[in-house]
């Protein structure tokens, strides 16, 4: 089956989308800010093995470079489904956030920059322009 990567794991849609790929057989490899998401997403999901369900951490997708080392993988991912937000529950000053230069925007650039630099093979998954 395809070896994919999920970005965003924990988050709420990802959730979905981890099970859908679960249950129809696929590897994938889902990216995570902590050790503790990680382990109470393998929780949830006991019955896979590490063949079927395996993580990186990525603590801040915001920052430059964020997913480089979770891109890498032997086998290669032949999928990337990119659920992942730089949203989180720790701000304390909503206009501030919002004057600073957008992070949702930073983010998805350099994701999208991360992803198409990763593909070294044709057949590899490339995100939309």
């Amino acid at each position: 089956m395809t070896r994919v990567l999920l970005t965003g794991g924990s988050g709420f849609i990802a959730a979905h989308v981890l099970d859908i790929l679960l249950k129809n057989g696929h590897s994938v490899v889902t990216t995570v800010r902590s050790q503790e998401k990680a382990d109470k997403i393998a929780k949830a999901h006991s019955s896979y093995g590490k063949d079927k369900l395996d993580f990186a951490i990525v603590e801040d997708i915001a920052q430059e470079n964020a997913f480089d080392k979770a891109v890498v993988s032997d086998p290669p991912f032949e999928a990337v489904i990119h659920t992942a937000s730089p949203f989180h529950f720790n701000v304390t000053d909503v206009q501030k956030v919002c004057r600073k230069d957008p992070p949702f925007l930073f983010a998805q650039v350099n994701t999208h920059q991360t992803l198409r630099n990763s593909s070294t093979q044709p057949s590899s998954a490339q995100p939309a322009s």
